[in-house]
């Protein structure tokens, strides 16, 4: 649902300092969001669990106004609803209000990092029970990637394609010394074009000391479409976050709507020499409208014999921690998405 409203310019810009024409300048509002619903089930060492997720269903409100012809004031208020019952209260996703114009924006609240935003564009699988978080950005026991509170971001024009994004998170928590415990900065480089995209991201975090470094690949022809990711992790707190992980994953567009994909991760330690944790899955969906899809997905996790990974550790809403060190789990999803 939008709504746009509109302003008479001249008092405007004698606000701020600018005479400008009485042309009509317009704000716009408008409520979007996505109800995504599951059925899931899991298989692990431990014995079987059934259960329906709400796979991060949200609802949001954005909006911008024009300040003057030449600078625009943007917001957008998100939240995290868990339609199936489970959890009773809206919990925050992105929240910012800032400026934008020619130059970029910038804007102040709670963001994805632009290391996150990575992921997410090569995912095909996000939010579901074989979301590539279970693995990525992920020791198994401590999840790094996740949003930015209290962070400021800065995103540039797009110019043939190359777009840069800059955030910096003061954090939550201060030292005796004054300085963040929760400090974060991350960056990202990406080029888009007709049949291929590329991004590179680099991000640290003081809570976690750690390094990380993502490159993903995008290439489009026809109905097919092909994704690569590569992601190194460094950290001085906990050895199990020193690793690399490689992933792909395929779709191919058919006739009415339908569509096949498949999707693999795979966790090796510093040296990519020992394996430490994979995920595999495929399935079929079929787009009933351009705003509605549903699915059948179906995969294993196999873990090391020191690793305990699980199925939807970031975005799905629904935690499978049946697993145990070296366990291996097999998984079925049935699912609908309608967005509006």
């Amino acid at each position: 649902m939008r709504q746009t409203y509109c302003i008479i310019s001249r008092p405007i810009a004698l606000l701020v300092g600018i005479i400008g024409s009485a042309n009509a300048l317009c704000a716009e509002t408008s409520v979007y969001g996505k109800i995504h619903l599951s059925v899931d089930g899991v298989s692990t060492g431990y014995g079987k669990h059934t259960a329906l997720s709400s796979n991060s269903s949200r609802i949001g409100f954005k909006g911008s106004e024009p300040l003057a012809d030449w600078v625009v004031a943007i917001w957008r208020l998100e939240s995290d609803i868990d339609v199936s019952g489970e959890r009773g209260y809206l919990r925050a996703r992105n929240r910012y209000a800032g400026l934008a114009s020619k130059a970029g924006s910038l804007t102040g609240g709670v963001h994805d990092t632009p290391w996150k935003l990575v992921e997410q564009k090569f995912d095909i699988y996000g939010d579901t029970l074989f979301d590539a978080r279970s693995l990525l950005g992920s020791s198994g026991a401590v999840f790094i990637d996740t949003g930015a509170k209290n962070s400021v971001l800065y995103k540039s024009p797009l110019l043939s394609g190359v777009q840069l994004n800059l955030l910096y998170s003061f954090g939550e928590e201060k030292r005796i010394d004054g300085s963040d415990v929760t400090s974060l900065t991350s960056a990202s480089w990406t080029l888009k074009t007709e049949m291929l995209n590329l991004a590179i991201a680099y991000e640290n975090q003081d809570r976690y000391h750690t390094e990380q470094w993502r490159a993903a690949g995008s290439f489009k022809f026809a109905m097919f479409r092909a994704n690569a990711i590569y992601e190194r992790l460094s950290s001085t707190l906990y050895s199990s976050l020193t690793r690399e992980a490689v992933g792909g994953n395929f779709t191919v567009a058919l006739p009415a709507g339908f569509s096949v994909h498949a999707q693999s991760v795979g966790v090796f330690n510093a040296a990519a020499t020992m394996f430490v944790a994979a995920m595999a899955g495929s399935g079929i969906s079929y787009n009933f409208a351009k705003s509605g899809q549903v699915y059948v997905l179906g995969g294993l996790l196999k873990n090391a014999a020191t690793s305990g990974f699980t199925f939807a550790n970031g975005g799905h809403g629904e935690q499978y921690s049946l697993f145990a060190a070296g366990h291996s789990a097999y998984a079925v999803s049935t699912g609908m998405i309608v967005k509006f």
